[in-house]
C-alpha cells in the first residue's frame, strides 16, 4: 500500500509541475504574438 500512495504522489507533483511549465509557455507565446502585431500594425501605418 506505500508503494502505490508514494506513487501516486509522484504522478500528482509530476502533473502539477507539468501544469505550471505548460501554462508559462502559454503566457509566452500571449506575450509574443500581441507584441509582433504591434509592430507590423506601426510598420503599416509608417
Amino acid at each position: 500500500m506505500n508503494t502505490i500512495i508514494v506513487s501516486g504522489v509522484l504522478v500528482e507533483i509530476g502533473i502539477v509541475i507539468g501544469g505550471i511549465y505548460i501554462m508559462k509557455q502559454l503566457q509566452k507565446k500571449e506575450t509574443r504574438q500581441p507584441a509582433l502585431s504591434r509592430k507590423i500594425i506601426r510598420n503599416l501605418k509608417f
